[in-house]
């Protein structure tokens, strides 16, 4: 490319990135304790990825008006001089994620959508010019992970499709190839207009102590009164073996909310549940806990944990497995609406007794606002103190997890950030975009403000040292 170029393509992206002409670059600004970093991205968001603690964050930006229109590929510096690099523009509209990749010639950066991944070079210095890495029918990067947001340098992509489960690992030359495929039951129902194939949840497991890959299908209603759970392993030859988990109900239920997570010794199933005799609208919410553990009488393997939880069955909750006390046995957190109108926010914390076994009180704080958006971390302020991230009322609050035994989160926030701009004539509506890790400190929050029409800016926020 010539000077002329060069210096031409350098002043386009500089005013993309830097929205109106003659807004200032981007730059982090004191925000109290925290420091605060608003970048403009000359359009709306697609995708995102911190794939290095502390290292760039690479975003695929849109037009503003154009859900599919081309993209432009973006690097922001989160250093002490924040930067924003365009790497590539005119990529296709097809891209719907981001995604660091290990291959054999080291880590690159790609781009995937429907049944496509594409590399743009070298992690560290891309060149944005598009190489076919992987072209699949059924290939969807997000089946796994459906958030805009991913972290981390990938050694494995893994997708997940209605019939089957499939791993890709990095071939020779620079490429991917398919490792192994594990099949999955599917339902077939006929319509008017054809088949319709339906498949079950797959969540993807830490792998196990002998380093296979892991799998968690389901939970599947077998009966009014039982669940089906099927662990998928990988051996050492590719193959896939498949154990039922069998699991019962205290009564006839229907599951509305379900989790699979990572326990102390066995995968773990929280379901969130309502009856399913008679329809009660106001019906307070049920809540089963479960380790996945085999039973080969298939009578099924009684909850864990039962309890009645004062929410209703249309608020939306969130849980995490972790040791948020430090005695070194994982707690189960919740964070749900409360009552009809959900205008509070209760978290409870039941205590693990380990080997995934949990007392059967739960402490409880109740914050008298709930929040538009929640998110539980598993580390909040780069000590491994898990907490609660919420956004409420255009104001970023963090909560840390109390060590105190009577309490779940301490009493004072760790950190609050109002996030409006002053001369806003039309406040854009904010949402938690997830976190950005930083090596030994609390990763960077990532808020994305998106406005009714107009471009959207990504404001991350870091928090103080521990």
């Amino acid at each position: 490319m010539s000077s002329r170029r060069r210096l031409r393509s350098s002043a386009l992206a500089l005013l993309a990135l830097a929205g109106p002409i003659g807004a200032a670059a981007p730059a982090w600004q004191r925000a109290g304790a925290a420091e605060r970093l608003d970048v403009g991205l000359g359009g709306g968001l697609v995708a995102a990825l911190a794939a290095t603690p502390g290292g760039p964050l690479h975003v695929l930006v849109r037009p503003a008006t154009e859900v599919d229109g081309p993209r432009r590929l973006l690097a922001i510096a989160r250093d002490a001089t924040p930067r924003v690099e365009e790497l590539g523009a005119g990529i296709g509209g097809w891209t719907k994620a981001l995604v660091a990749v290990e291959l054999a010639d080291g880590p690159q950066l790609a781009a995937a959508g429907l049944g496509r991944l594409a590399a743009f070079g070298p992690l560290a210095r891309p060149d944005g010019r598009e190489r076919a890495l992987l072209e699949h029918p059924g290939f969807d990067l997000r089946s796994l992970s459906p958030g805009p947001l991913r972290a981390g340098v990938e050694r494995e992509l893994e997708a997940a499709e209605v019939g089957a489960v499939r791993l890709w690992r990095p071939g020779a030359a620079g490429t991917l190839v398919l490792a192994s495929e594990a099949r999955l039951p599917f339902a077939v129902e006929r319509r008017a207009a054809g088949l319709r194939l339906t498949g079950l949840p797959v969540v993807a497991l830490a792998a196990d102590a002998q380093g296979r890959r892991r799998f968690a299908v389901g939970p599947e209603a077998a009966t009014a009164a039982r669940l089906r759970v099927l662990l998928l392993t990988e051996s050492a030859a590719g193959a896939w073996t498949s154990e039922e988990i069998w699991l019962a109900l205290p009564a006839p239920e229907e599951v509305e909310e379900s989790w699979i997570v990572d326990g102390d010794e066995a995968p773990l199933l929280v379901v969130h549940t309502q009856g399913a005799v008679e329809l009660n609208a106001f019906e307070d919410q049920l809540w089963r806990l479960y380790r996945l553990a085999p039973d080969r009488t298939r009578a099924g393997r009684r909850p864990e944990l039962a309890f009645t939880a004062d929410s209703k069955r249309w608020h939306e909750n969130l849980v995490q497995v972790v040791d948020a006390d430090g005695d070194g046995r994982r707690d189960l957190l919740l964070a749900r609406p409360e009552g009809v109108t959900g205008t509070d926010l209760v978290v409870e914390r039941f205590a693990g007794t380990g080997g995934d076994r949990f007392e059967r009180r739960s402490r409880r704080d109740d914050l008298d606002r709930a929040p538009d958006e929640a998110l539980w971390l598993a580390d909040v302020d780069g000590s491994g103190r898990p907490g609660l991230v919420t956004l409420a009322e255009r104001e970023l609050i963090v909560w840390r997890a109390a060590r105190e035994p009577r309490r779940v989160l301490e009493r004072e926030p760790w950190l609050r950030l109002p996030l409006d701009r002053g001369g806003e004539a039309e406040p854009p509506a904010l949402s938690l975009l997830g976190v950005a890790p930083r090596a030994g400190a609390a990763p960077d929050l990532l808020v994305l403000a998106v406005p009714e029409k107009g471009e959207s800016r990504l404001i991350v926020v870091r928090p103080p040292r521990p």
